[in-house]
């Protein structure tokens, strides 16, 4: 195991202890004592600049919950009010809480002002719109967001410089404060996830999820968290590994976007990628886990435009490939002119819970057909499909919960108004191409 896990592991430990410290935080030395003394029996040895790291990062976590507990205080001395919101502000600061219950952070959010009657959300590279205004946080730039465009609830994570974030959910299109209910620090390739309640969760993938609620996923585990509801402990198939951008709705379909353990860096995965796109082949590289049962739906989805390059924050990981943090964020899923990075696993397949079941929609076979697939039975019909590929398309989920979709179909826009209904459309021309049967009962 990495350096940086066990570190992160210990500061489980060292951190925990240090929340008893309200008078004096550890010296340095005795810190390092505590470090030296986990590895030791972990027979491992760090360099002096990999304790100084380690160091460095105990120092700001402490801080972090010095400030805090100091909040907390407040807001139980009364001096913590949330302040008014000013009408041409979409979202105020709120201070993030410490050592709060679970029911507490629940009841924030439940107490949430109901959704516009009429709500519609813009994706735009830097953020979103919501009813034509900007989305914006006072505290910094909206790094990632998920909306749930039934219920408003949108969960969103915020830059606040150093490889600190924030995360906090609020309803759009509504001027209420935001509500605060974890925060996060990156470092490298590792993220170390603290909620308002004091849970604290370590992963590789930071993902929002539609609703409120985000997931912190591992090689083979991902750990659900849900305001007012706690972690939730997922096991990932063997070979696959979260996917690091959810489109769809995770929380209410129960299902989750997974992606196979590439073999290599180049080589059958590049050869595989563009016989997928030629139609010579599947490129089930995803597929859609369910949560409660561990069984997985492969999808023929193709991942060329997951590696863009207009990335920031990269590193190398080989002689030929870079690994950029900012890959965790929107700014993969867009040109550097602000256009859609349409061959992005993440434009290519949503999913719904709809009232007639949870469905896929998915470009599949090289961007030649656009799939509809319920999810609960897997019957698939096809919305669109067209020799030379479908350009795009996009998605709109109206307050029943049935999705409008539209598609680039050579230079024109085609649209299916419910696509719940293709399936009782299909079943009825399949009964209508049918044989006849013939006066004695036999088919002609």
């Amino acid at each position: 195991m990495n350096y940086r896990l066990w570190a992160s592991l210990f500061a489980v430990v060292v951190s925990t202890q240090a929340l008893a410290q309200t008078q004096q935080d550890p010296s340095d030395e005795a810190l390092l004592a505590q470090l030296r003394a986990f590895t030791k029996q972990q027979n491992m040895t760090l360099t002096p600049q990999q304790e100084q790291a380690w160091l460095q990062q105990q120092k700001a976590l402490r801080a972090r919950m010095t400030a805090g507990f100091g909040a907390l205080a407040a807001m139980k001395a009364g001096a913590g009010a949330m302040p008014a919101l000013p009408a041409a502000a979409p979202v105020a600061a709120a201070t993030p809480l410490a050592a709060v219950s679970e029911s507490d952070v629940g009841a924030k959010v439940a107490a949430l002002p109901s959704r516009p009657q009429q709500l519609v959300i813009e994706d735009r590279s830097d953020g979103f719109d919501a009813n034509g205004r900007g989305f914006v946080d006072p505290e910094g730039r909206i790094g990632n967001f998920a909306v749930d465009q039934v219920s408003g609830l949108l969960t969103y994570l915020v830059d606040s410089g150093g490889g600190n974030y924030l995360i906090k959910v609020a309803r759009a299109g509504t001027d209420a404060p935001a509500i605060p209910v974890a925060t996060a620090h990156q470092n490298a390739d590792m993220w170390e996830v603290t909620t308002a309640t004091g849970a604290r969760i370590v992963g590789t993938r930071l993902t929002l999820l539609q609703g409120a609620g985000f997931l912190v996923g591992r090689d083979t585990s991902a750990f659900i968290y849900r305001p007012g509801k706690g972690v939730e402990n997922i096991a990932v198939p063997k070979g696959y590994v979260v996917a690091t951008l959810q489109r769809g709705d995770v929380l209410g379909t129960q299902h989750l976007l997974v992606e196979r353990v590439a073999d290599n860096e180049l080589g059958l995965k590049s050869f595989m990628a563009l016989g997928a796109a030629l139609g010579m082949n599947k490129n089930e590289r995803y597929a859609l886990l369910n949560v409660k049962n561990g069984q997985t739906v492969p999808i023929d989805l193709s991942d060329s435009g997951k590696q863009v390059t207009t990335m920031s924050n990269c590193r190398a990981k080989s002689r030929l490939v870079n690994v950029c943090s900012d890959m965790q964020f929107r700014e993969s899923l867009y040109q550097k002119d602000g256009t859609r990075n349409t061959g992005h696993y993440y434009w290519r397949v949503n999913w719904f819970a709809t009232p007639a079941g949870p469905l896929l929609i998915v470009l599949e076979n090289g961007s030649r057909n656009l799939i509809v697939q319920n999810l609960a039975d897997g019957r698939k019909v096809t919305a669109f499909s067209r020799s030379l590929g479908i350009g795009d398309f996009t998605t709109v989920q109206d307050d029943n919960g049935n999705v409008k979709l539209t598609a680039k179909v050579g230079f024109e826009k085609q649209t299916v108004d419910d696509v719940g209904a293709l399936f009782a459309t299909a079943k009825a021309d399949a009964q209508a191409a049918a044989p006849a049967p013939s006066a004695d009962g036999k088919t002609l």
